[in-house]
């Protein structure tokens, strides 16, 4: 297989499409449980498509670029999770050739070929979560045309335009996935170690990062709405650190992948016939991966598709690995290794009971069924609670969708805004029921006396059902 991806052609580019079909078909097909992100990326389209306009009428952090691809996607074709699986394939494939467009032009790696493009959608397949069109997933398209302009900077080949539309293209991906703006940063301690980029530079690319961000503000601004842009998003710490997987099994799980790239740093730092642009390139490319696994590690982490951010790195170095290892028997038999590795860990979540491959634990990242089954099914809910499985079968009514920020706002309702806030989303999409986990109806009723007279409380201690239409 390596073999035949040394070279570019269009029946490569044929075989990379077939590679990425054969390992999504079964989640495509086979009646698989679908994963806490893509529920949640199904309800947030369905409130857009709703015209709801996010941060202002719907409270979730997710980033506006994100949202509006979403509804973009949801108008076009549906909102059903098929169709946003269907769509990563795509862009996946996309995003691969363009990963291996830009190390070819650029000449960073000893051979051109698409042996990147491959290791690119090998890695994707490591994880389910990978294939999500998370908001990580989107900001790579945007990140890897950032490091494309990069390596031309580093080349000396830059001008005034490749410095603005470097710092645009980050301004983008960072309105797709705030988690981006540590690229910003990046490129900025990069131009300074490797490059004599003068001052007036600097302030180029600040510019273009800054120009699509404020171009968002000013829309938000528009509807008077700005406040909640900056809250919400630019600046919400509320999603930072909220694991929801066995960190051990995430690292005995990619244990080689972890070899192979520290492999793939070795040897392209042992070869002696590369010129000393190419050594910067790597050099670069290992000081961002570096400071991004500490980062995405220690930091900033939620799930695993937001590890996303690191498989252009892997990919490089991994690719530099099968490049340049001498022995042609050895490197085929350690592809032949990795790839069926892949293939059957990817297998193993479809296969093996309760999400646990090897007795890797990711079960926390999967719906696990709605407790509220029995009565709450082909329901409209208003749900006050942490636990997005509630929505699995119902129907979301009320404009609280990030738990986090939601539970924030709740904890005082007593500004007119809120009140006519809350009371505006009952009135204009009554629930069937009411399911209140942290126990705040009973403030919202004491604001909306009205409100309370349309709901009973059940024999369950938080569940309100509706009683009156009027």
């Amino acid at each position: 297989m390596l073999q035949f991806f040394k070279f570019s052609g269009p029946v490569q580019l044929g075989g990379l499409l077939l590679l990425i079909f054969i390992f999504k078909i079964p989640v495509l097909f086979l009646d698989f449980p679908i994963l806490l992100d893509e529920l949640h990326i199904k309800i947030l389209t369905e409130k857009l498509l709703n015209s709801q306009l996010i941060y202002q009428e719907i409270i979730d952090g997710t980033p506006p670029l994100s949202a509006l691809f979403y509804t973009f996607i949801g108008f076009i074709f549906n909102y059903q999770i098929i169709t946003f699986k269907i769509v990563s394939l795509f862009l996946l494939f996309f995003q691969s050739i363009l990963f291996k467009n830009i190390l070819n032009e650029n000449e960073i790696l000893s051979e051109k070929g698409d042996i990147p493009a491959l290791i690119f959608i090998i890695l994707h397949c490591l994880l389910l979560d990978f294939y999500i069109l998370s908001n990580a997933f989107l900001a790579n398209t945007f990140l890897i045309i950032a490091l494309g302009r990069v390596f031309k900077h580093l080349k000396s080949e830059y001008t005034e335009n490749e410095i603005f539309y470097t710092g645009l293209n980050l301004g983008i991906a960072f309105l797709f996935n705030e988690f981006t703006i540590l690229f910003f940063f990046f490129t900025i301690i990069t131009f300074i170690i490797f490059t004599r980029t003068n001052f007036r530079f600097y302030l180029i690319k600040v510019l273009g990062f800054v120009f699509p961000i404020f171009s968002v503000y000013t829309f938000y601004f528009l509807f008077d709405s700005q406040n909640y842009f900056l809250e919400y998003f630019l600046f919400n710490y509320q999603n930072l650190s909220t694991q929801v997987f066995d960190f051990q099994s995430f690292l005995i799980y990619f244990s080689y992948t972890f070899f192979l790239v520290l492999m793939g740093v070795f040897l392209s730092f042992t070869y002696k016939r590369y010129i000393n642009y190419q050594i910067v390139c790597f050099q670069n490319m290992l000081l961002w991966m570096i400071f991004t696994i500490i980062v995405v590690f220690f930091i900033y982490s939620k799930t695993t598709s937001d590890y996303i951010v690191l498989l252009p790195f892997f990919a490089f170095f991994i690719s530099q690995f099968f490049i340049l290892l001498p022995q042609k028997k050895l490197k085929n038999t350690v592809f032949a290794l990795f790839f069926i590795l892949t293939l059957f860990g990817y297998y193993g979540f479809i296969f093996e009971s309760n999400y646990k491959p090897f007795n890797h634990d990711f079960s926390g990242q999967f719906v696990s069924g709605n407790k509220w089954n029995v009565i709450s099914e082909n329901k409209k809910i208003a749900y006050f609670g942490d636990d997005y499985n509630v929505f699995l079968d119902n129907t979301s009514t009320t404009p609280f969708l990030e738990p986090k920020l939601s539970k924030k706002y709740l904890e005082d309702i007593n500004t007119y805004e809120k009140v006519i806030f809350i009371s505006n989303s009952f009135e204009n999409n009554p629930p069937d029921l009411i399911i209140d986990d942290w126990n705040i109806m009973n403030s919202i009723f004491l604001k909306i006396p009205n409100l309370k007279i349309k709901y009973a409380k059940s024999k369950h201690f938080n569940l309100y059902e509706r009683v009156s239409n009027k």
